[in-house]
């Protein structure tokens, strides 16, 4: 379960519709993208477990350097699938047609990636935890059309249970960094499930649950911490362990105290207010 959560919020797919304003933006530039992808070193970028690692931290970067443009997050920033594509599989060292298929999908679609990180749009309030170093609202779509999918589903054969995922039309979450940690929270239009093993079996019964919250952080030697949350007929939590090179496993390894420790500030209370979504 916890390699289903894991996997599930690494594919950049689609849900419900945010709200209905519609707000300009500012479109990243394919050099400012790949520079900040070519940031992301020291474990393998191919590997899904690590994707949203991998994107997560490239949208902050942008984040940053944008706030630091402009501290009034005026527009929000957008990246361009045919960028990111190309720009990804240049850093990663791939061919186009041996990239992750999600991030094949994401391309044929057109899927582009929206970041509005005006303070004045995402946090409300911060009743229990840490202050937020940045916040941001993320929103992930294909253009809608006669013949467009609303949604698509794909089977990972390379993780461990399998997993089905599925991914509507658009995504949305709000992405929190804390510094020592991230959140990503009230996530709409990422589900999947397991297909193989004792857990494919409960799900065929139970149908897909759908992530809804997550939180991430990495070690000083580059192990990345998860605690993921997913709903279906009841809510499931569970820790998860990933290596560098992608291998995951359920939990903290006995005896480390130091990924013990990140287990245990992934598990401290947190409750934030957020804003109704613009742009």
């Amino acid at each position: 379960m916890a390699r289903l959560m894991a996997v599930a919020l690494t594919i950049a797919l689609a849900g419900r519709a945010a709200g209905a304003q519609t707000c300009s933006t500012t479109v990243v530039s394919r050099d400012e993208l790949i520079a900040a992808m070519r940031e992301e070193q020291g474990y393998n970028l191919v590997a899904t477990t690590n994707w949203a690692r991998f994107q997560t931290y490239v949208f902050l970067r942008l984040a940053r350097a944008a706030r630091a443009r402009d501290s009034s997050g005026r527009k929000p920033i957008l990246i361009r699938a045919e960028d990111w594509f190309w720009n990804y599989v240049a850093v990663a060292g791939l061919n186009p047609d041996s990239a992750p298929l999600g991030t094949r999908r994401a391309h044929d679609l057109g899927q582009d990636m929206q970041l509005d990180y005006n303070p004045a749009h995402v946090l409300s309030d911060v009743r229990r935890g840490p202050q937020p170093v940045l916040a941001m609202n993320v929103r992930i779509s294909w253009p809608p059309g006669p013949r467009v999918p609303t949604s698509y589903s794909y089977r990972d054969t390379l993780s461990v249970p399998k997993l089905k995922v599925t991914s509507q039309q658009m995504i949305t979450y709000r992405l929190v960094d804390f510094g020592d940690m991230v959140l990503y929270d009230e996530i709409k239009g990422v589900s999947g499930r397991p297909t193989s093993g004792l857990l494919g079996a409960l799900f065929s019964i139970l149908g897909e649950g759908s992530l809804v919250e997550s939180r991430m952080t990495i070690s000083s030697d580059g192990v990345q911490v998860l605690r993921a949350r997913s709903k279906k007929l009841f809510s499931v939590t569970a820790i998860a362990t990933v290596q560098p090179d992608g291998r995951g496993e359920k939990g903290v390894p006995n005896g480390n105290v130091a990924l013990a420790t990140l287990k245990a500030r992934l598990e401290e209370p947190l409750e934030l207010v957020y804003k109704p979504y613009v742009c």
